[in-house]
This record gives C-alpha cells, sequence and structure tokens, in this order.
C-alpha cells in the first residue's frame, strides 16, 4: 500500500499519471530515471561529502520510530503538525551520544491517514541565531488534492532550552496548494528536495538506514549563513527566498541575524 500509494503521489505531482488511470510507459520511465538518478548520487557521493562538512563523521544521525498504538493511544497531537497522526519517524544530525537528544537537525515524518505513507513531513534546523522550520504536505491519490503540495517556512528566534514551536516567531510564509507548474517557478531545486524528503521513504529502513543518513546530511547543508558585504546574510538558502520573498521580509529577517 505505501508503494503504490507513494509511486502514484510522486508521478502525479511530477506530471507523469493524469487524474485517471496510471500511464504504464510514463511510469517506467520515471522508475528508470529515478535508478540512474540513485546511480548517479551514489557515483557522486565522495565528492559531497569532501564539499559538505556535515558529512563529517564526527556528526551521527540518530531515528526513532513511534506508533501511537505502541504507546497506548490511537493517535498523536503536534503543535508542529495541522492534525493528528497515527507514527512518527524522527531523525536528526549530531555530534553528541543518542541519549542527549540534541540534534543540529531534526527531520520527522509523520503518517496522517493510518496506511504507511509518511505525507507530512517537515524539518526543524538551527542556524546561528535563527531555527528554520521548513514543512511539507504531499497529498496522496485518494485525497482530492492530489497534483499539490502545501509549502510553509517558519523562520524563529532559536532561545537554548526551548523546543521550536515554543520560539519567538520572526517571519512565517504559507504556500498553499502548490501546482507541479508552480513548484516549477520556484525553482528545479526545490522540486528536487521535495522528491528527495518524499521517495526517501521507499529507500530506508530501519536495517537500511543510509538513504536517510545522506538525506539529512544534504538537509543540513541546504540552508547557510555567512558574511557577504560585511553583514551576516543567508549565503545558501533551500527556498530561494532572495527571489521570492519581498524586501522587507528579507530585511526584516537580515537585521535579525545582524543585531
Amino acid at each position: 500500500m505505501k508503494n503504490i500509494t507513494k509511486l502514484v503521489t510522486g508521478l502525479t505531482f511530477l506530471g507523469l499519471v493524469g487524474l485517471g488511470t496510471p500511464n504504464y510507459i510514463q511510469a517506467q520511465t520515471y522508475i528508470k530515471t529515478q535508478k540512474n538518478y540513485l546511480k548517479a548520487q551514489n557515483q557522486t557521493k565522495e565528492q559531497t561529502q569532501e564539499t559538505n562538512p556535515w558529512f563529517d563523521k564526527k556528526y551521527k544521525m540518530y531515528f526513532e520510530i513511534e506508533k501511537a498504538e505502541d504507546m497506548g493511544g490511537t493517535s498523536f497531537t503536534s503543535p508542529l503538525v495541522p492534525t493528528k497522526f497515527y507514527k512518527e519517524l524522527r531523525a536528526w544530525l549530531t555530534s553528541f551520544p543518542k541519549e542527549y537528544k540534541s540534534g543540529d537537525i531534526w527531520l520527522y515524518y509523520n503518517d496522517l491517514n493510518d496506511d504507511g505513507f509518511y505525507e507530512y513531513i517537515y524539518n526543524v534546523k538551527y542556524e546561528g541565531p535563527i531555527t528554520i522550520i521548513e514543512k511539507f504536505r504531499f497529498y496522496s491519490k485518494t485525497e482530492k488534492i492530489e497534483e499539490k503540495i502545501d509549502y510553509t517556512l517558519d523562520f524563529r528566534e532559536f532561545e537554548t532550552g526551548f523546543p521550536a514551536d515554543e520560539q519567538k516567531q520572526i517571519l512565517e510564509k504559507k504556500y498553499k496548494e502548490i501546482t507541479q507548474k508552480e513548484a516549477y517557478d520556484i525553482g528545479e531545486d526545490f522540486v528536487k528536495r521535495a522528491m528527495d524528503l518524499l521517495n526517501v521513504q521507499d529507500e530506508f529502513s530501519r536495517f537500511n538506514p543510509d538513504p536517510l543518513d545522506s538525506l539529512i546530511r544534504e538537509e543540513k547543508y541546504q540552508w547557510e549563513v555567512g558574511w557577504k558585504e560585511g553583514k551576516k546574510k543567508f549565503t545558501r538558502t533551500g527556498f530561494p527566498i532572495y527571489k521570492h520573498f519581498s524586501e522587507q521580509e528579507i530585511k526584516k529577517l537580515e537585521d535579525f541575524l545582524n543585531k
């Protein structure tokens, strides 16, 4: 069920499947393309490790999977998830031991429909004085909005000892029901990230954590704060904020970085 739902969702979002029966030839072409893509990823893994400092072996990826039924309940709730969910996979990257539960980035996968498919994915990154929360909501073929995703970008003031949902919000941007065309208008990197986040759940298992390990290190590298023109700015952005945010919104973020 998970694989079928995920495949249809991914194909539909990329425009390879219409609202009716999937096109078998196009689906096979997509699967072949994905295999070639994964092969290319493996070939460039060493290069990625050289350019991405988060591949340093001092950082370890840990993960946990919780089901509501295993915790004696019927569902979970979270301040960062808009609805109840039944299963959660959470992973984090850290230089500390696992029992510290301290991470430079946290990645969460939530199953909203109790069907084995994680359709709500969000990550929490700590970048200097700013905490960045990104949320992706994918829609399965059984739901009404098959070809669209929701995306939220939430910037907060980092406060030691406080969870992300309790930190003061600086700026939040919500994009509801992004179409396939709009996603590509945002940028091909945005589409690639969305599909990488979605697809890893089909490659990952508790006995094969490597795909999730690589993904969380790449996700941490997507955002970076550095010095540019004598001021702190985002020198790397997972979402093209300098292209799609207003001057006032960018100024608000940069003023906070430099205060």
